[in-house]
């Protein structure tokens, strides 16, 4: 059996604010980098998103490995240890969970900041990332036309509904279907709820 070590960690510019992720593998005297980032996330998104990424690439080249993986978070650890429960980020760890079925994985917890190679080749990865990530309120400014969505890194024209004629107008994005913002009544907005045909009412 394929033995491989895992080592992850997520790094976040504020709670929220611009955050990247990253893991490093090592099998069969390789090693193995990626990171990415988001707009808009949290320290504790962003080191459950590297696990997350990590196990994506396992289950594509290694499935049937015993892996050992490490992390710096004492929440990611636990969590998948059967510690702690999981209260926030539940599409996170719902993700997570699922990938983690079926392989061979134990949660090893390493001091962050200190003297491990590769705990310290990820945080510097991650770092790395989120440097690369423009704040969402910067993105959003950027949009042409319409909205900024955080969750998908993307512009969206966005769906808009309202309760009633005295609710607010809700934007969720056209990719990833998730709530962005409250938009202002203008004329335009609320033309846009009207001419909506699709329109479903939540």
């Amino acid at each position: 059996m394929t033995k491989i070590q895992i080592y992850t960690d997520g790094s976040s510019k504020g709670n929220p604010g611009p955050g990247g992720w990253a893991f490093v593998v090592l099998h069969d005297g390789k090693t193995k980098k990626a990171s990415g980032g988001e707009s808009a996330t949290t320290n504790n998104r962003m080191e459950i998103m590297a696990a997350i990424e990590a196990l994506k690439w396992v289950k594509k080249n290694h499935a049937d490995a015993k892996i050992d993986l490490f992390s710096d978070s004492t929440l990611l650890i636990k969590t998948m240890s059967g510690e702690f429960k999981s209260k926030k980020n539940l599409d996170l760890w719902r993700e997570l969970s699922g990938l983690a079925e079926g392989l061979d994985i134990e949660w090893n917890w390493v001091k962050g900041h200190a003297s491990d190679k590769y705990n310290n080749m990820c945080d510097k990865l991650a770092q790395e990332a989120a440097d690369k990530v423009e704040p969402a309120d910067v993105l959003e400014e950027k949009c042409a036309e319409g909205f900024y969505c955080p969750k998908c890194n993307k512009e969206t024209e966005g769906v808009l509904t309202q309760k009633t004629p005295d609710s607010p107008i809700r934007v969720d994005c056209t990719h990833c279907g998730k709530y962005i913002k409250f938009a202002e009544k203008t004329k335009e907005n609320l033309e846009r709820i009207c001419d909506n045909a699709e329109l479903k009412l939540f």
